[in-house]
C-alpha cells in the first residue's frame, strides 16, 4: 500500500473559472443583492436559480418573475392544536391538546389574495435532499440563501424558545436572550452550531451537483475604528463569520455606482444611470472581501456571473500576454 493510491491530483483547466463556487455577497439594504443574485448563474436565467427567500420579497414584485422560490419564515414547522370534526380541541391522555403541523398554505403568507406556501428551513433542507436524490436539481445552476443574518435571527429565537419551554416545565427562570442560557456562552454556541449545520447541509447538496451557492448577508452601518478608519462588517455574529468565511470561496461587497453606460449593458447590470457592482478588494478596512479565485482579487466587477467569469478569464489572458511580451 502506497500513498499515491489514495491521493488525488488537481487537474482543473487553469484558463477557466472553476464551477460550483461558494459566494458570499455583503451589502446594505436596497443595493441590488436580491435582484442580481436571483439571476446569478452561468445562464443569467432566473429559472435556473433556486431561491431560499427568508425575507419573503421575491414573490411580491414583478421584476423577479420566473425565479423559483422557497419562501421561508421558520426554523421548525409551526404547529397548532388539533381539532375534531366539531371544532373542539383533541386532548391526549394527559389532558393536553394534541398538536399538528400547520399546512404550508395556511401559515399566513398571502400574495395578491392567494395563499402561498411558507416553509421552515428544516423543511427546505429536507426538500433539497429529496430533490438531490431524485435528480430534480439538474435543472438548476445556483442556490441562493437570502439572507444568512435573517436565518441567524430565526435560529436564535428558536434556541431561546426551546430553552424557555424546558424552563417552564421545571418552573425555572426564563431567558430573554442567548446570553442568559447556560454558562460560558452555551446559548450562543448552540445557535451557531445550528446555523452552520443548516448552511453545511445546503453546501454539501450544492457541491454534489456543482451548483453555485450564494450566501447573501446584510452589512452593518459603518463604524469608526480607533485609528480613524471606517469598517463595514457583516450583520452576523463575529465567531460565526470567522467559520463561515473560512467555508466560502469568495467574499464581495455589493453596491451600485453612477455610470454613463446604457440600460441593459454588462449583462443587464445597468439601469437608470446606475450599475450594480461587486467589490473583491481586500486592502480596504471598510469592505469585507477576499477571494480564492486569484484572478478576481482586488477587482470591482459588474454584479453578474457572466461578467465575473469574463473578468476572470480575461485576466488570465492579459497575464499570459504580459508574460510573453516580457
Amino acid at each position: 500500500m502506497t500513498l499515491s493510491k489514495f491521493t488525488v491530483t488537481s487537474n482543473l483547466d487553469p484558463n477557466v473559472m472553476p464551477k460550483g463556487g461558494i459566494w458570499c455577497f455583503i451589502g446594505l439594504p436596497k443595493r441590488g443583492k436580491t435582484h442580481n443574485s436571483a439571476r446569478f448563474n452561468p445562464s443569467s436565467d432566473r429559472s435556473k436559480t433556486l431561491y431560499i427567500d427568508l425575507e419573503n420579497t421575491i414573490l411580491r414584485f414583478p421584476q423577479h418573475s420566473g425565479t423559483k422560490v422557497l419562501p421561508t419564515a421558520y426554523y421548525l414547522p409551526p404547529k397548532r392544536d388539533k381539532l375534531d370534526a366539531a371544532g373542539k380541541k383533541i386532548l391526549n391522555s394527559k389532558n393536553v391538546p394534541e398538536q399538528e403541523i400547520v399546512p404550508l398554505t395556511q401559515r399566513g403568507y398571502c400574495i395578491n389574495g392567494e395563499d402561498k406556501p411558507l416553509f421552515s428551513i428544516r423543511e427546505v433542507v429536507t426538500i433539497l435532499k429529496a430533490a438531490s436524490a431524485n435528480g430534480e436539481l439538474k435543472e438548476y445552476e445556483s442556490i441562493v440563501i437570502d439572507t444568512v443574518d435573517v436565518l441567524q435571527d430565526l435560529i436564535e429565537a428558536h434556541v431561546i424558545n426551546e430553552y424557555n419551554k424546558e424552563m417552564k416545565s421545571v418552573q425555572g427562570r426564563l431567558a430573554r436572550g442567548l446570553g442568559e442560557i447556560g454558562e460560558r456562552g452555551t446559548g450562543w454556541d448552540n445557535a451557531k452550531k445550528l446555523l452552520l449545520e443548516i448552511l453545511n447541509d445546503i453546501y454539501q447538496i450544492a457541491q454534489r451537483h456543482q451548483l453555485e451557492l450564494i450566501f447573501l448577508i446584510h452589512s452593518k452601518t459603518t463604524t469608526q475604528l480607533p485609528d480613524g478608519k471606517s469598517q463595514r462588517d457583516p450583520a452576523i455574529r463575529p465567531s460565526t463569520s470567522l467559520t463561515l468565511f473560512g467555508m466560502v470561496d469568495i467574499i464581495g461587497y455589493v453596491d451600485r455606482v453612477s455610470t454613463h453606460k446604457s440600460d441593459g449593458d454588462d449583462d443587464y447590470t445597468v439601469a437608470n444611470g446606475l450599475q450594480y457592482t461587486v467589490n473583491f478588494k481586500t486592502y480596504s478596512e471598510e469592505l469585507t472581501g477576499g477571494s480564492r479565485f486569484e484572478h478576481l482579487v482586488n477587482k470591482i466587477v459588474p454584479f453578474s456571473y457572466k461578467e465575473i467569469k469574463k473578468e476572470y478569464e480575461q485576466s488570465i489572458k492579459t497575464n499570459k500576454e504580459g508574460e510573453s511580451n516580457g
